[in-house]
């Protein structure tokens, strides 16, 4: 494999992770979309199910933070690989 071959792989790579980036903040967006129309169904609800409900919500939401956090950190680093390679 060449040099070019490596750099094609990596940017290839790059553009996979922009692309799981977008779905992951569309997943995200929904997930916020569902919230609010949870909160407006639930309005003032205590039950231990709706409590529940939210508190998976709010797990969603870290994790979908966590992973872009995660993309973006490779992204760089492969973008800052490729610049080295020159």
């Amino acid at each position: 494999m060449s040099i070019e071959d490596v750099k094609t792989t990596i940017r290839d790579g790059i553009g996979a992770s922009e692309q799981a980036k977008r779905a992951i903040q569309d997943a995200g967006s929904q997930g916020g979309s569902a919230r609010t129309l949870a909160q407006a169904t639930a309005h003032d609800s205590r039950h231990k199910a709706i409590e529940r409900g939210f508190d998976c919500i709010s797990e969603a939401e870290r994790e979908v933070e966590l992973v872009l956090r995660r993309i973006k950190a490779s992204t760089d680093a492969a973008n800052r690989y490729l610049g080295i390679m020159g």
